[in-house]
């Protein structure tokens, strides 16, 4: 069974239709304390951060602990093309979601949409 922590937060602002009905913003908050999870062998603990829990199992500490803020923008070109961008951990915060995962840092999307 998965664990989660028992309380966390997000809000969420977006503003819609401007400059003539062809901006959209947006800014998202995310906050997740730290806890302690456990689900099987998989384990991330404040009491066994640093530690080895099987062969090829490593507790790298409690997992959530961050507050990471995501913008992301997008521009209508014409009626059929569009430009949009994000950007999401915008502080590059230290985030790390699940069990041996890789820390996430900042991340960049750009797209260009053609709508016909």
């Amino acid at each position: 069974m998965l664990n989660a922590p028992a309380n966390r937060a997000n809000f969420n602002f977006t503003a819609a239709n401007l400059l003539d009905n062809k901006l959209n913003a947006s800014v998202n908050v995310r906050w997740v304390p730290e806890f302690d999870f456990r689900s099987g062998n998989q384990i991330a603990t404040a009491a066994g951060a640093g530690t080895r829990v099987a062969p090829f199992l490593f507790d790298y500490g409690p997992l959530g602990g961050f507050t990471t803020v995501d913008l992301s923008v997008g521009y209508r070109i014409s009626q059929a093309l569009s430009l949009g961008g994000g950007i999401s951990n915008l502080f590059n915060v230290e985030q790390r979601e699940f069990v041996g995962s890789p820390l996430i840092g900042r991340l960049f999307s750009l797209e260009l949409r053609a709508d016909f």
